[in-house]
């Protein structure tokens, strides 16, 4: 699988750190990983808090086949998401509809929540809490 090239861009132009994480998560509700991956500094430091593990990486790529393994699923939708700054961080927290892989005929949801640095314009480290997936209460086609 071809992953776009994290190392050799160029720095993105100065931005606020809401516009880049507003860019992150449009790209992760699209599934849009190489958009994703112009939000993301090549040595993004991510750990990610799990129900049953803990997950962590400290390189663009490597958090992108996270996203990608658990969100690029056919019918998965980006539900509700938000941010907010908070001193050098970003809060953020979006939710996911979609059916995993472990009940591929059952709608589930996801939601997960935590704080960003951006510095130049990309992410350079992301924390995060994860619910694990719960059954949806509306079981739609």
């Amino acid at each position: 699988m071809s992953w776009p090239s994290v190392t050799g861009m160029a720095a993105m132009p100065p931005d606020t750190e809401t516009a880049v994480v507003d860019r992150f998560m449009k790209g992760l509700a699209d599934a849009d990983y190489e958009a994703l991956a112009l939000t993301l500094a090549p040595d993004v430091w991510f750990r990610g808090l799990l129900p049953k593990r803990t997950e962590e990486s400290r390189t663009a790529v490597d958090l992108l086949d996270t996203l990608r393994g658990w969100f690029d699923r056919p019918g998965a939708t980006l539900e509700a998401s938000d941010q907010h700054q908070l001193g050098t961080r970003v809060h953020v927290r979006y939710r996911f509809r979609m059916k995993p892989r472990f009940a591929p005929d059952q709608w589930h949801e996801v939601e997960q929540t935590g704080y960003c640095r951006v510095k130049d314009g990309r992410i350079t480290r992301l924390d995060i809490v994860c619910t694990g997936f719960h059954p949806a209460h509306d079981q739609l086609s």
